[in-house]
């Protein structure tokens, strides 16, 4: 007996089917195979078996990676997971039966009903967005700040040492505007009746990040291995500075410049969290001046010490004594935020 069959009689078995009898596999055009493999990814088979006294027919689909949103593993096994949840709610269509995955040894293992789970290792740790927040009662990073900086810079470095294919940089530009963690999703997420972003705002800002996309797409020498999601909630400190990170994201490739920007703009955001409200009310100009005087929030001024490790941190011009610019200014996206309409897209540095 071929190997395909006795894999799918032992499947049929964990299924509830003891003692069923693979009669036969066959491609949906008439040809007997004795294996599954001998169909390759996304070839349908129909396999006939034998269960008390009883024959069954079924079809058994398998998923072919490709560049329309099922080049990871991950994607075809969302694509099995959703047939089933799908196929029961549509009236007429064929039924899906279950689903599973093969193991590295050609097992069928069916996927269980309910939620999914994932087991990771323990690692002890602190993360990093205790130190933001301590750096928000300081008037200065200290040694330790500078030098945790110059940990998660280097981190970077060499995580985007690595190269990865042009198809992943151009599913990552496509994520990151349509996928539901990505623009459209947070756009979705805003209630229709919010006067600070109205919906004619919103939809001006994805007409521009269309825009970016048909700019961006192109630049695929840039597709590096990525985390995706780097963050102060996914990096974790152990004393001095040994870190770890958590949870990775969109695959782990992409354009590079999204970790910098996704790590950057925190201390902007830890900055509005600490002291952005009281900027506000008192009419402050939102500059600093790096010293403990400066009205600008605190965390505002550790842009300056991102920056030093790392050339695509927050926009900060440094100072330069005996010039009308005398103050470090750390520029936001706020002025942007009055405007009633979008410019147009800038033109993109080709690095």
């Amino acid at each position: 007996m071929g190997g395909g069959r006795a894999r799918f009689e032992a499947y049929l078995r964990k299924a509830g089917f003891e003692g069923a009898r693979v009669l036969s596999f066959e491609a949906l055009g008439g040809e007997i195979q004795e294996d599954l493999k001998a169909h390759g990814y996304g070839s349908p088979v129909r396999a006939r078996f034998a269960w008390k006294g009883e024959e069954r027919d079924v079809v058994i689909r398998t998923a072919r990676p490709d560049a329309f949103g099922h080049d990871r593993r991950a994607d075809r096994v969302y694509q099995m997971a959703l047939a089933v949840d799908t196929y029961r709610r549509i009236p007429r269509h064929v039924q899906a039966l279950d689903a599973g995955t093969f193991d590295l040894n050609g097992a069928m293992i069916p996927f269980a009903e309910g939620e999914p789970f994932l087991i990771a290792e323990y690692v002890p740790g602190e993360l990093y967005a205790h130190d933001l927040k301590a750096i928000e009662r300081a008037d200065e990073p200290g040694a330790r700040d500078l030098i945790r900086a110059e940990v998660l810079a280097s981190y970077l470095a060499d995580l985007h040492s690595v190269h990865a294919t042009h198809v992943d940089y151009q599913r990552c530009i496509r994520d990151t505007l349509g996928h539901g963690e990505g623009i459209f999703g947070i756009t979705d997420a805003y209630p229709d009746d919010m006067p600070v972003v109205p919906q004619l705002r919103l939809r001006q800002l994805e007409h521009a990040c269309v825009e970016w996309r048909w700019k961006l797409k192109a630049f695929t020498h840039r597709s590096r291995r990525t985390h995706g999601d780097f963050h102060p909630f996914n990096l974790l400190f152990r004393e001095p500075a040994e870190l770890s990170v958590l949870d990775c994201s969109r695959g782990g490739v992409g354009e590079p410049a999204d970790d910098v920007a996704c790590l950057s703009i925190n201390f902007l955001f830890f900055a509005l969290v600490a002291g952005g409200a009281s900027t506000a009310r008192s009419g402050a100009s939102g500059t600093c001046s790096g010293t403990a005087t400066c009205s600008a929030p605190r965390t505002t001024r550790s842009c300056r010490w991102w920056r030093r490790s790392s050339p695509g941190g927050p926009s900060c011009s440094p100072a330069r004594p005996g010039t009308r610019r005398s103050r470090t200014r750390c520029e936001t996206a706020s002025s942007a935020s009055r405007s009633a309409s979008w410019p147009a897209p800038p033109s993109i540095h080709t690095g």
